[in-house]
């Protein structure tokens, strides 16, 4: 799940800027994105559809290799939109 959620960033979807989050930077937002998709959990935490969330990436791609063998693109072409 986490790998999935640093694939969401680099693709930038919804409008969002493509971004680069590395293996622990988001887990945050992997947390996130588990509890949202358990309505049970959704409404223990109050997260309705118009709910806003601030979530902290702590790293980038520390190490781009890995980054791009998990994301299938390297860090560069994911800020630069390539």
């Amino acid at each position: 799940m986490a790998w999935g959620s640093g694939v969401k960033l680099a693709e930038g979807g919804q409008g969002g800027r493509p971004m680069v989050g590395g293996e622990s930077g988001v887990a945050g937002l992997a947390g996130l994105l588990c509890a949202a998709a358990d309505p049970a959990t959704r409404a223990s935490l109050g997260l309705a559809p118009d709910a806003r969330v601030l979530v902290f990436g702590s790293e980038g791609a520390t190490d781009p290799e890995v980054y791009e063998s998990l994301v299938g693109r390297k860090p560069d072409a994911v800020l630069g939109g390539a």
